[in-house]
Protein backbone atom coordinates (compact mmCIF):
# COMPACT_ATOMS: atom_id res chain seq x y z
CA UNK A 1 0.00 0.00 0.00
CA UNK A 2 1.68 3.65 -1.08
CA UNK A 3 1.85 5.18 2.48
CA UNK A 4 1.17 8.41 0.78
CA UNK A 5 -2.61 7.93 0.21
CA UNK A 6 -3.15 5.91 2.86
CA UNK A 7 -1.68 8.88 5.73
CA UNK A 8 -4.11 11.11 3.78
CA UNK A 9 -7.66 9.26 4.37
CA UNK A 10 -5.79 8.33 8.10
CA UNK A 11 -6.11 11.99 8.81
CA UNK A 12 -9.30 12.21 6.98
CA UNK A 13 -11.12 9.38 9.14
CA UNK A 14 -9.37 10.67 12.25
CA UNK A 15 -11.26 14.42 11.90
CA UNK A 16 -14.82 11.55 11.43
CA UNK A 17 -14.54 10.35 15.12
CA UNK A 18 -15.29 12.74 17.57
CA UNK A 19 -15.49 17.16 17.97
CA UNK A 20 -12.91 19.13 19.94
CA UNK A 21 -13.89 21.94 22.12
CA UNK A 22 -17.31 20.98 22.95
CA UNK A 23 -18.51 22.72 26.23
CA UNK A 24 -20.43 20.45 28.79
CA UNK A 25 -20.59 16.96 29.10
CA UNK A 26 -22.56 15.93 25.63
CA UNK A 27 -21.16 16.26 22.56
CA UNK A 28 -23.39 18.69 20.26
CA UNK A 29 -25.76 17.24 17.57
CA UNK A 30 -24.46 18.71 14.56
CA UNK A 31 -20.94 20.54 13.00
CA UNK A 32 -20.54 22.73 10.11
CA UNK A 33 -17.24 21.78 8.43
CA UNK A 34 -15.49 23.83 6.02
CA UNK A 35 -12.61 22.37 3.84
CA UNK A 36 -9.66 23.71 1.99
CA UNK A 37 -7.55 22.54 -0.45
CA UNK A 38 -4.09 23.85 -1.39
CA UNK A 39 -4.20 24.19 -5.52
CA UNK A 40 -0.82 26.23 -5.70
CA UNK A 41 1.58 25.35 -8.46
CA UNK A 42 3.73 23.59 -5.67
CA UNK A 43 1.84 20.93 -5.30
CA UNK A 44 2.53 19.39 -8.81
CA UNK A 45 6.14 18.73 -6.43
CA UNK A 46 4.85 17.68 -3.28
CA UNK A 47 1.70 15.83 -4.12
CA UNK A 48 2.79 14.31 -8.08
CA UNK A 49 -0.02 11.79 -7.58
CA UNK A 50 -2.65 14.26 -6.33
CA UNK A 51 -3.70 12.36 -3.61
CA UNK A 52 -6.00 14.53 -2.89
CA UNK A 53 -8.28 13.35 -5.13
CA UNK A 54 -9.08 10.09 -3.48
CA UNK A 55 -8.79 11.86 0.12
CA UNK A 56 -11.68 14.03 -1.35
CA UNK A 57 -13.72 11.17 -2.36
CA UNK A 58 -13.37 9.53 1.21
CA UNK A 59 -14.33 12.84 2.95
CA UNK A 60 -17.87 12.49 1.11
CA UNK A 61 -18.58 8.98 2.72
CA UNK A 62 -16.85 9.76 6.37
CA UNK A 63 -18.95 13.24 7.11
CA UNK A 64 -21.65 11.95 9.37
CA UNK A 65 -25.55 12.44 8.01
CA UNK A 66 -25.94 15.50 10.56
CA UNK A 67 -22.88 17.41 9.58
CA UNK A 68 -23.33 20.69 6.81
CA UNK A 69 -20.05 20.92 4.84
CA UNK A 70 -18.43 22.72 1.85
CA UNK A 71 -15.47 22.19 0.45
CA UNK A 72 -12.95 25.53 -1.10
CA UNK A 73 -10.27 24.89 -3.68
CA UNK A 74 -7.89 28.20 -2.53
CA UNK A 75 -4.66 29.88 -4.12
CA UNK A 76 -4.92 32.74 -5.62
CA UNK A 77 -8.58 33.58 -4.28
CA UNK A 78 -10.69 30.71 -2.95
CA UNK A 79 -13.41 28.68 -5.59
CA UNK A 80 -16.55 27.11 -3.82
CA UNK A 81 -16.28 23.70 -4.89
CA UNK A 82 -19.43 22.53 -3.03
CA UNK A 83 -21.57 24.72 -1.12
CA UNK A 84 -22.35 24.47 2.37
CA UNK A 85 -25.12 22.17 2.96
CA UNK A 86 -26.16 19.44 4.69
CA UNK A 87 -24.44 16.47 4.15
CA UNK A 88 -26.58 13.76 2.45
CA UNK A 89 -26.62 11.24 -0.50
CA UNK A 90 -26.55 14.69 -3.01
CA UNK A 91 -23.76 16.11 -1.39
CA UNK A 92 -21.70 13.09 -1.38
CA UNK A 93 -21.93 12.05 -5.09
CA UNK A 94 -20.91 15.40 -5.81
CA UNK A 95 -17.79 15.68 -3.44
CA UNK A 96 -17.43 12.52 -5.16
CA UNK A 97 -17.57 13.62 -8.65
CA UNK A 98 -15.63 17.05 -8.19
CA UNK A 99 -12.73 15.48 -6.69
CA UNK A 100 -11.44 15.35 -10.30
CA UNK A 101 -11.17 18.86 -10.80
CA UNK A 102 -8.39 19.20 -7.94
CA UNK A 103 -5.39 20.67 -9.89
CA UNK A 104 -2.11 22.63 -8.91
CA UNK A 105 -2.15 25.55 -11.20
CA UNK A 106 -2.86 28.61 -8.98
CA UNK A 107 0.48 30.71 -8.33
CA UNK A 108 0.26 31.94 -4.99
CA UNK A 109 -1.12 30.66 -1.60
CA UNK A 110 -3.26 32.96 -0.06
CA UNK A 111 -4.41 32.02 3.72
CA UNK A 112 -6.11 34.88 5.23
CA UNK A 113 -8.15 35.06 2.39
CA UNK A 114 -9.49 31.21 1.96
CA UNK A 115 -9.87 31.72 6.09
CA UNK A 116 -11.95 34.47 5.93
CA UNK A 117 -13.91 33.52 3.04
CA UNK A 118 -14.96 29.92 4.10
CA UNK A 119 -16.40 32.11 7.45
CA UNK A 120 -18.01 34.75 5.75
CA UNK A 121 -21.25 33.76 6.47
CA UNK A 122 -20.56 32.84 10.38
CA UNK A 123 -21.89 35.61 12.53
CA UNK A 124 -21.89 35.62 16.69
CA UNK A 125 -20.41 33.16 18.92
CA UNK A 126 -21.07 29.66 17.99
CA UNK A 127 -24.08 27.44 19.31
CA UNK A 128 -24.97 24.75 17.94
CA UNK A 129 -23.04 23.66 15.58
CA UNK A 130 -19.82 23.67 15.85
CA UNK A 131 -17.76 25.04 13.72
CA UNK A 132 -14.51 24.17 12.10
CA UNK A 133 -12.10 24.71 9.47
CA UNK A 134 -9.71 22.41 8.04
CA UNK A 135 -7.08 24.13 6.10
CA UNK A 136 -4.15 21.53 4.16
CA UNK A 137 -1.39 23.36 2.45
CA UNK A 138 2.18 22.69 1.51
CA UNK A 139 3.76 26.28 1.88
CA UNK A 140 3.36 29.59 3.58
CA UNK A 141 1.82 32.82 3.18
CA UNK A 142 2.59 34.10 -0.47
CA UNK A 143 0.61 36.61 -1.72
CA UNK A 144 3.57 38.43 -4.30
CA UNK A 145 7.04 38.28 -4.84
CA UNK A 146 7.98 41.11 -2.46
CA UNK A 147 8.53 39.50 0.83
CA UNK A 148 7.54 42.71 3.35
CA UNK A 149 3.69 42.61 1.64
CA UNK A 150 3.97 38.71 2.77
CA UNK A 151 4.98 39.67 6.24
CA UNK A 152 2.29 41.74 6.32
CA UNK A 153 -0.41 39.35 5.31
CA UNK A 154 1.34 37.09 7.66
CA UNK A 155 0.82 40.02 10.63
CA UNK A 156 -2.60 40.08 9.60
CA UNK A 157 -3.51 36.36 9.71
CA UNK A 158 -2.26 36.27 14.27
CA UNK A 159 -3.39 39.60 14.66
CA UNK A 160 -6.82 40.18 12.93
CA UNK A 161 -8.17 36.96 10.89
CA UNK A 162 -6.96 34.40 14.13
CA UNK A 163 -8.90 36.63 16.67
CA UNK A 164 -11.98 37.24 14.58
CA UNK A 165 -12.32 33.64 14.31
CA UNK A 166 -11.45 32.90 17.91
CA UNK A 167 -14.44 35.21 18.75
CA UNK A 168 -16.46 32.94 16.34
CA UNK A 169 -15.60 30.10 18.14
CA UNK A 170 -14.29 28.45 15.03
CA UNK A 171 -11.80 25.72 15.70
CA UNK A 172 -9.20 25.42 13.13
CA UNK A 173 -7.39 22.17 12.28
CA UNK A 174 -3.93 22.66 10.05
CA UNK A 175 -2.45 19.77 7.90
CA UNK A 176 0.82 20.82 6.58
CA UNK A 177 2.62 18.83 3.53
CA UNK A 178 6.33 19.63 2.91
CA UNK A 179 9.42 21.40 4.43
CA UNK A 180 9.10 24.52 3.11
CA UNK A 181 5.38 25.28 5.35
CA UNK A 182 5.23 28.08 7.98
CA UNK A 183 5.27 26.14 11.24
CA UNK A 184 4.59 28.64 13.18
CA UNK A 185 1.57 29.83 11.55
CA UNK A 186 -0.16 26.57 11.02
CA UNK A 187 0.61 25.98 14.57
CA UNK A 188 -0.23 29.07 15.99
CA UNK A 189 -4.24 28.75 14.39
CA UNK A 190 -4.57 25.20 15.37
CA UNK A 191 -3.68 25.93 19.10
CA UNK A 192 -5.18 28.88 19.70
CA UNK A 193 -8.31 27.39 19.25
CA UNK A 194 -7.94 23.56 19.94
CA UNK A 195 -7.56 22.40 17.05
CA UNK A 196 -5.01 20.11 15.65
CA UNK A 197 -1.76 20.37 14.14
CA UNK A 198 -0.28 17.61 12.22
CA UNK A 199 2.63 17.88 9.64
CA UNK A 200 5.03 15.56 7.46
CA UNK A 201 7.49 16.49 4.68
CA UNK A 202 6.94 12.93 3.02
CA UNK A 203 4.18 12.74 1.09
CA UNK A 204 4.23 9.09 1.80
CA UNK A 205 2.99 10.24 4.78
CA UNK A 206 0.31 12.06 3.99
CA UNK A 207 -2.91 10.47 3.47
CA UNK A 208 -3.25 8.77 6.96
CA UNK A 209 -2.25 12.01 8.71
CA UNK A 210 -5.00 13.44 7.45
CA UNK A 211 -7.24 10.66 8.29
CA UNK A 212 -6.51 10.73 11.45
CA UNK A 213 -7.24 14.19 11.66
CA UNK A 214 -10.56 14.04 11.10
CA UNK A 215 -11.00 12.36 14.23
CA UNK A 216 -11.16 15.88 15.38
CA UNK A 217 -14.24 17.09 13.36
CA UNK A 218 -17.24 14.97 13.48
CA UNK A 219 -18.97 12.09 15.12
CA UNK A 220 -19.13 8.68 13.90
CA UNK A 221 -20.53 5.51 15.76
CA UNK A 222 -18.72 2.28 15.25
CA UNK A 223 -19.19 -1.29 16.65
CA UNK A 224 -15.74 -3.07 18.06
CA UNK A 225 -13.80 -4.50 15.10
CA UNK A 226 -11.71 -7.56 16.71
CA UNK A 227 -9.81 -10.28 14.84
CA UNK A 228 -11.46 -8.79 11.56
CA UNK A 229 -14.42 -9.78 13.35
CA UNK A 230 -17.64 -7.46 13.91
CA UNK A 231 -21.29 -7.76 15.21
CA UNK A 232 -24.28 -6.03 13.69
CA UNK A 233 -27.89 -6.07 15.33
CA UNK A 234 -31.16 -5.40 14.30
CA UNK A 235 -30.95 -1.80 14.83
CA UNK A 236 -28.85 -0.95 12.25
CA UNK A 237 -30.02 0.55 9.49
CA UNK A 238 -26.93 1.00 7.42
CA UNK A 239 -23.13 -0.18 7.80
CA UNK A 240 -19.71 1.21 6.05
CA UNK A 241 -16.66 -0.89 6.04
CA UNK A 242 -13.56 1.05 5.71
CA UNK A 243 -10.53 -1.77 4.83
CA UNK A 244 -6.84 -0.64 3.74
CA UNK A 245 -5.12 -3.42 1.74
CA UNK A 246 -2.02 -3.86 0.56
CA UNK A 247 -0.97 -3.86 -3.05
CA UNK A 248 -2.03 -7.87 -3.72
CA UNK A 249 -5.03 -8.04 -1.13
CA UNK A 250 -8.39 -8.88 -1.73
CA UNK A 251 -11.05 -7.83 0.30
CA UNK A 252 -14.16 -9.71 0.58
CA UNK A 253 -17.00 -10.09 3.16
CA UNK A 254 -18.72 -13.12 4.96
CA UNK A 255 -21.84 -12.61 5.89
CA UNK A 256 -23.59 -14.76 9.00
CA UNK A 257 -24.38 -17.97 7.67
CA UNK A 258 -24.28 -16.88 4.00
CA UNK A 259 -21.50 -16.98 0.83
CA UNK A 260 -18.32 -14.62 0.85
CA UNK A 261 -18.52 -11.88 -1.74
CA UNK A 262 -16.25 -9.22 -3.03
CA UNK A 263 -16.67 -6.04 -5.51
CA UNK A 264 -16.67 -8.13 -8.54
CA UNK A 265 -20.51 -9.25 -7.52
CA UNK A 266 -21.53 -7.51 -4.57
CA UNK A 267 -25.43 -8.49 -3.77
CA UNK A 268 -28.38 -6.18 -3.88
CA UNK A 269 -28.35 -4.10 -1.27
CA UNK A 270 -25.24 -3.32 -1.28
CA UNK A 271 -22.60 -0.56 -2.50
CA UNK A 272 -18.90 -1.50 -3.06
CA UNK A 273 -16.26 1.26 -3.72
CA UNK A 274 -12.16 0.78 -4.89
CA UNK A 275 -9.57 3.33 -4.96
CA UNK A 276 -5.76 2.30 -5.49
CA UNK A 277 -5.79 1.83 -1.39
CA UNK A 278 -8.63 1.51 0.35
CA UNK A 279 -12.29 -0.43 -0.50
CA UNK A 280 -15.64 1.45 0.65
CA UNK A 281 -18.26 -1.32 1.25
CA UNK A 282 -22.14 0.35 2.35
CA UNK A 283 -24.75 -2.19 3.30
CA UNK A 284 -28.07 -0.84 3.30
CA UNK A 285 -30.41 -3.04 6.30
CA UNK A 286 -27.68 -5.16 6.94
CA UNK A 287 -28.33 -8.99 7.82
CA UNK A 288 -28.15 -8.98 12.08
CA UNK A 289 -25.13 -11.39 13.73
CA UNK A 290 -21.24 -12.06 12.99
CA UNK A 291 -19.67 -10.50 10.28
CA UNK A 292 -16.22 -11.40 9.12
CA UNK A 293 -14.09 -8.81 6.71
CA UNK A 294 -11.40 -11.04 5.01
CA UNK A 295 -8.59 -8.59 4.42
CA UNK A 296 -5.00 -7.43 5.56
CA UNK A 297 -5.01 -6.24 9.34
CA UNK A 298 -4.60 -2.36 9.29
CA UNK A 299 -5.55 -0.50 12.82
CA UNK A 300 -7.48 2.13 10.63
CA UNK A 301 -9.62 -0.35 9.51
CA UNK A 302 -13.24 0.41 11.07
CA UNK A 303 -17.37 -0.02 10.66
CA UNK A 304 -19.25 2.27 11.06
CA UNK A 305 -23.00 2.55 11.47
CA UNK A 306 -25.99 4.64 11.31
CA UNK A 307 -28.47 3.56 14.26
CA UNK A 308 -31.04 4.74 16.55
CA UNK A 309 -29.23 2.90 19.45
CA UNK A 310 -26.17 5.35 19.96
CA UNK A 311 -23.39 5.20 22.62
CA UNK A 312 -21.75 8.58 23.93
CA UNK A 313 -19.08 9.96 25.43
CA UNK A 314 -17.70 12.81 26.82
CA UNK A 315 -15.20 15.20 25.06
CA UNK A 316 -11.96 14.89 26.50
CA UNK A 317 -9.16 17.24 26.75
CA UNK A 318 -7.18 17.57 23.81
CA UNK A 319 -3.93 17.83 25.90
CA UNK A 320 -2.56 16.09 29.59
CA UNK A 321 0.94 15.38 31.28
CA UNK A 322 2.10 12.35 31.86
CA UNK A 323 0.14 10.62 34.60
CA UNK A 324 -2.93 12.56 34.23
CA UNK A 325 -5.89 10.29 35.11
CA UNK A 326 -8.80 11.23 32.51
CA UNK A 327 -11.84 10.90 33.59
CA UNK A 328 -14.53 9.02 31.73
CA UNK A 329 -18.44 9.37 31.09
CA UNK A 330 -21.06 7.50 28.79
CA UNK A 331 -24.38 6.94 28.18
CA UNK A 332 -26.77 5.68 25.51
CA UNK A 333 -29.44 7.12 23.66
CA UNK A 334 -32.44 5.91 21.61
CA UNK A 335 -33.58 8.57 18.86
CA UNK A 336 -33.02 11.73 20.67
CA UNK A 337 -34.12 10.33 24.46
CA UNK A 338 -31.10 9.01 27.27
CA UNK A 339 -31.72 5.36 27.57
CA UNK A 340 -32.91 4.79 31.20
CA UNK A 341 -34.55 1.02 31.17
CA UNK A 342 -32.96 -0.45 34.16
CA UNK A 343 -33.45 -3.98 32.45
CA UNK A 344 -31.38 -2.55 29.64
CA UNK A 345 -28.38 -0.91 31.18
CA UNK A 346 -28.25 -3.72 34.30
CA UNK A 347 -26.81 -6.08 31.39
CA UNK A 348 -24.69 -4.06 29.78
CA UNK A 349 -20.60 -3.77 29.98
CA UNK A 350 -18.77 -0.78 29.36
CA UNK A 351 -14.92 -0.41 29.02
CA UNK A 352 -11.91 2.04 28.55
CA UNK A 353 -9.01 1.46 26.99
CA UNK A 354 -5.88 3.51 26.43
CA UNK A 355 -3.93 2.85 23.43
CA UNK A 356 -0.60 3.95 21.82
CA UNK A 357 1.12 2.17 19.15
CA UNK A 358 -1.56 -0.07 18.23
CA UNK A 359 -0.89 -1.83 21.79
CA UNK A 360 -3.16 -1.50 24.84
CA UNK A 361 -1.51 0.36 27.29
CA UNK A 362 -4.56 0.19 30.33
CA UNK A 363 -8.28 -0.33 30.65
CA UNK A 364 -11.06 0.03 33.18
CA UNK A 365 -14.57 -0.88 33.60
CA UNK A 366 -17.06 2.18 33.81
CA UNK A 367 -19.54 1.71 36.85
CA UNK A 368 -23.08 2.77 36.61
CA UNK A 369 -25.23 5.60 38.42
CA UNK A 370 -28.40 5.58 37.02
CA UNK A 371 -27.87 6.09 33.15
CA UNK A 372 -24.55 7.41 33.25
CA UNK A 373 -21.10 4.96 33.17
CA UNK A 374 -18.04 6.58 34.70
CA UNK A 375 -14.79 5.83 35.64
CA UNK A 376 -11.14 7.36 35.82
CA UNK A 377 -8.64 6.00 33.10
CA UNK A 378 -5.27 5.28 34.72
CA UNK A 379 -2.27 7.58 33.87
CA UNK A 380 -0.45 7.08 30.33
CA UNK A 381 2.49 7.21 31.18
CA UNK A 382 4.72 8.75 27.86
CA UNK A 383 4.55 11.46 26.16
CA UNK A 384 3.25 10.98 22.67
CA UNK A 385 0.06 10.62 21.45
CA UNK A 386 -2.88 8.27 22.70
CA UNK A 387 -6.39 6.64 21.54
CA UNK A 388 -8.67 6.41 24.16
CA UNK A 389 -11.47 4.01 23.15
CA UNK A 390 -14.71 3.27 24.79
CA UNK A 391 -16.85 0.11 24.01
CA UNK A 392 -19.97 -0.94 25.13
CA UNK A 393 -20.96 -4.20 25.34
CA UNK A 394 -25.27 -5.32 25.31
CA UNK A 395 -24.84 -9.16 24.69
CA UNK A 396 -27.40 -8.67 21.31
CA UNK A 397 -25.11 -5.54 20.10
CA UNK A 398 -21.76 -3.51 20.29
CA UNK A 399 -21.07 0.18 20.05
CA UNK A 400 -17.59 1.83 20.39
CA UNK A 401 -15.89 5.63 20.40
CA UNK A 402 -12.80 6.69 20.02
CA UNK A 403 -10.97 9.98 20.89
CA UNK A 404 -7.23 11.08 20.28
CA UNK A 405 -5.29 13.64 23.00
CA UNK A 406 -2.03 14.14 23.70
CA UNK A 407 0.15 13.43 26.53
CA UNK A 408 2.97 15.40 27.16
CA UNK A 409 5.84 14.94 29.90
CA UNK A 410 5.79 18.63 31.66
CA UNK A 411 4.12 21.99 30.89
CA UNK A 412 7.85 23.32 30.28
CA UNK A 413 10.80 22.59 28.90
CA UNK A 414 13.93 23.73 29.83
CA UNK A 415 17.56 23.36 28.17
CA UNK A 416 20.80 25.05 29.35
CA UNK A 417 23.55 26.25 27.45
CA UNK A 418 26.82 28.54 27.11
CA UNK A 419 25.70 32.03 26.07
CA UNK A 420 26.12 32.59 22.78
CA UNK A 421 29.69 34.76 22.18
CA UNK A 422 30.61 34.27 25.88
CA UNK A 423 32.92 31.45 27.79
CA UNK A 424 31.33 28.22 29.34
CA UNK A 425 31.01 30.56 32.40
CA UNK A 426 27.81 32.83 31.02
CA UNK A 427 24.98 30.88 30.65
CA UNK A 428 21.25 30.87 28.77
CA UNK A 429 18.23 29.10 30.36
CA UNK A 430 15.89 28.92 27.63
CA UNK A 431 12.20 28.22 28.06
CA UNK A 432 9.70 26.28 26.19
CA UNK A 433 5.97 24.79 26.63
CA UNK A 434 3.86 22.32 24.30
CA UNK A 435 1.10 23.81 25.92
CA UNK A 436 -1.89 25.29 23.06
CA UNK A 437 -1.56 28.90 23.19
CA UNK A 438 -4.24 30.29 25.74
CA UNK A 439 -2.79 27.58 28.44
CA UNK A 440 0.74 28.97 27.52
CA UNK A 441 -0.02 32.64 27.81
CA UNK A 442 -1.04 31.73 31.59
CA UNK A 443 1.88 29.65 32.20
CA UNK A 444 3.59 31.24 35.79
CA UNK A 445 7.33 30.59 36.09
CA UNK A 446 9.58 30.59 39.55
CA UNK A 447 12.90 29.77 39.33
CA UNK A 448 15.17 29.03 42.87
CA UNK A 449 18.91 29.38 42.75
CA UNK A 450 20.50 27.28 45.88
CA UNK A 451 24.18 28.60 46.67
CA UNK A 452 27.15 26.24 47.86
CA UNK A 453 26.54 27.05 51.16
CA UNK A 454 22.80 26.35 50.66
CA UNK A 455 21.58 29.93 50.64
CA UNK A 456 18.48 30.53 48.11
CA UNK A 457 17.62 33.29 45.71
CA UNK A 458 14.17 33.34 43.97
CA UNK A 459 14.38 34.34 40.33
CA UNK A 460 11.61 36.32 38.65
CA UNK A 461 11.54 35.36 34.76
CA UNK A 462 9.75 37.17 32.18
CA UNK A 463 6.54 36.71 30.87
CA UNK A 464 6.00 35.41 27.47
CA UNK A 465 3.83 33.30 24.89
CA UNK A 466 5.39 30.05 24.13
CA UNK A 467 9.63 30.49 24.50
CA UNK A 468 11.49 32.48 26.54
CA UNK A 469 15.16 33.34 27.62
CA UNK A 470 17.02 34.02 30.45
CA UNK A 471 20.54 34.64 30.69
CA UNK A 472 21.98 33.78 33.78
CA UNK A 473 25.51 35.61 32.92
CA UNK A 474 24.57 37.62 36.70
CA UNK A 475 26.52 34.21 38.30
CA UNK A 476 29.80 34.16 39.79
CA UNK A 477 31.92 31.65 37.33
CA UNK A 478 33.63 30.67 40.70
CA UNK A 479 30.83 29.40 42.01
CA UNK A 480 28.61 26.44 42.31
CA UNK A 481 24.47 26.48 41.99
CA UNK A 482 21.53 24.32 41.74
CA UNK A 483 18.67 25.45 39.74
CA UNK A 484 14.99 24.63 40.45
CA UNK A 485 12.11 25.37 38.01
CA UNK A 486 7.98 25.23 38.79
CA UNK A 487 5.18 25.76 36.16
CA UNK A 488 2.06 26.40 37.90
CA UNK A 489 -0.77 27.20 35.11
CA UNK A 490 -4.06 25.67 33.87
CA UNK A 491 -4.09 22.74 30.63
CA UNK A 492 -6.77 23.24 28.19
CA UNK A 493 -10.51 22.87 29.73
CA UNK A 494 -9.17 24.42 33.11
CA UNK A 495 -7.55 21.78 35.11
CA UNK A 496 -4.80 23.37 37.20
CA UNK A 497 -1.54 22.35 37.83
CA UNK A 498 1.64 22.93 39.99
CA UNK A 499 4.47 20.56 39.34
CA UNK A 500 8.17 20.83 39.15
CA UNK A 501 10.00 21.73 35.88
CA UNK A 502 13.21 20.24 36.31
CA UNK A 503 16.41 20.67 38.04
CA UNK A 504 19.84 21.68 36.84
CA UNK A 505 23.57 21.71 38.13
CA UNK A 506 25.79 24.38 37.28
CA UNK A 507 29.87 23.37 38.66
CA UNK A 508 31.91 25.93 39.09
CA UNK A 509 33.97 27.13 36.21
CA UNK A 510 37.38 27.49 37.90
CA UNK A 511 40.20 29.53 36.73
CA UNK A 512 42.79 26.59 37.68
CA UNK A 513 40.89 24.59 35.07
CA UNK A 514 41.47 27.85 32.70
CA UNK A 515 45.29 28.52 33.47
CA UNK A 516 46.07 24.87 32.78
CA UNK A 517 44.51 24.39 29.71
CA UNK A 518 46.66 27.88 28.53
CA UNK A 519 49.64 26.40 29.96
CA UNK A 520 49.20 22.84 27.60
CA UNK A 521 48.69 25.67 25.05
CA UNK A 522 51.46 27.74 25.63
CA UNK A 523 54.13 24.78 25.54
CA UNK A 524 52.29 22.60 22.76
CA UNK A 525 53.23 18.95 22.04
CA UNK A 526 53.76 17.88 18.16
CA UNK A 527 50.53 18.94 16.06
CA UNK A 528 49.15 15.79 14.55
CA UNK A 529 47.49 17.44 11.54
CA UNK A 530 51.18 18.76 10.34
CA UNK A 531 52.88 15.25 10.88
CA UNK A 532 50.29 13.70 8.96
CA UNK A 533 50.58 16.59 6.53
CA UNK A 534 54.66 15.87 6.26
CA UNK A 535 54.09 12.05 6.10
CA UNK A 536 51.41 12.37 3.18
CA UNK A 537 53.63 14.65 1.44
CA UNK A 538 56.88 11.93 1.77
CA UNK A 539 55.54 9.19 0.72
CA UNK A 540 54.42 10.91 -2.47
CA UNK A 541 57.78 12.29 -3.15
CA UNK A 542 59.43 8.67 -2.45
CA UNK A 543 56.83 7.14 -4.61
CA UNK A 544 57.30 9.52 -7.75
CA UNK A 545 61.20 8.84 -7.13
CA UNK A 546 60.51 5.11 -7.30
CA UNK A 547 58.12 5.42 -10.42
CA UNK A 548 60.91 7.76 -12.60
CA UNK A 549 63.67 5.58 -11.56
CA UNK A 550 61.56 2.50 -13.03
CA UNK A 551 60.61 4.63 -16.17
CA UNK A 552 64.19 5.40 -17.31
CA UNK A 553 65.41 2.20 -16.58
CA UNK A 554 62.81 0.71 -19.54
CA UNK A 555 63.95 3.64 -21.48
CA UNK A 556 67.77 2.16 -21.40
CA UNK A 557 66.24 -1.37 -22.15
CA UNK A 558 64.11 0.40 -24.80
CA UNK A 559 67.45 1.54 -27.10
CA UNK A 560 69.76 -0.95 -26.78
CA UNK A 561 70.73 -3.09 -29.87
CA UNK A 562 68.21 -5.98 -31.81
CA UNK A 563 65.17 -4.22 -30.04
CA UNK A 564 64.35 -0.97 -31.68
CA UNK A 565 61.46 -0.90 -34.23
CA UNK A 566 63.43 -1.27 -37.88
CA UNK A 567 65.45 -4.45 -36.54
CA UNK A 568 62.18 -5.83 -35.03
CA UNK A 569 60.97 -5.68 -38.61
CA UNK A 570 63.56 -6.92 -40.38
CA UNK A 571 63.77 -10.04 -38.14
CA UNK A 572 59.85 -10.29 -38.85
CA UNK A 573 60.24 -10.53 -42.61
CA UNK A 574 63.71 -12.69 -42.80
CA UNK A 575 61.24 -15.22 -40.88
CA UNK A 576 58.88 -15.37 -43.33
CA UNK A 577 61.23 -15.52 -46.51
CA UNK A 578 62.61 -18.19 -45.32
CA UNK A 579 62.26 -21.50 -46.74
Amino acid sequence: MPKTLSLFLAYLLALTAFPANVSGSEQQAGVDVRILMDVSASMLRTDPSNLRQPAQRLLAELLPAEARAGIWNFGDGSDVVIPVSAVNASWRTRARNSAAHIHSMDQWTDIREALETVSADWHGPAADPQRHIVLFTDGEVDVADDPRRNAEERRRILEETLPALKSLGVVIHTIGLSDEIDHALLKALADSTGGGYLVTEEPEELQRLFLHMFDRVADRETVPLDDNRFTLDDSISEATILAFRGDDTRVRLHPPGGEPFDARRPPRGVTWRQESLYELITIDSPQPGQWRLEAEFDPDNRVMIVTDLRLHMQTLPSQVLVGERVELEAWLTTGDDRLTSEDFLRVLDVAGTAIRNGGEAGSTSLSRSQSEFRATLPGMESAGTWTVRLTADGGSFQRQRQQTLTVIDSPLIATLDALPGETEAQRRLTLTTPLEQEAAEQLRISAELTMADGRTQRLDLPSGTGRWHVDLDFLDPAEDYRLALRAEGALPGGRAFDVSAGEFSLPAYRDGVNASAQDNASSPGPNLLVVSVFLVLFNLVLIAIVAIGYLLMIGRKSSSPGFDDQSATGSTTQAENSP
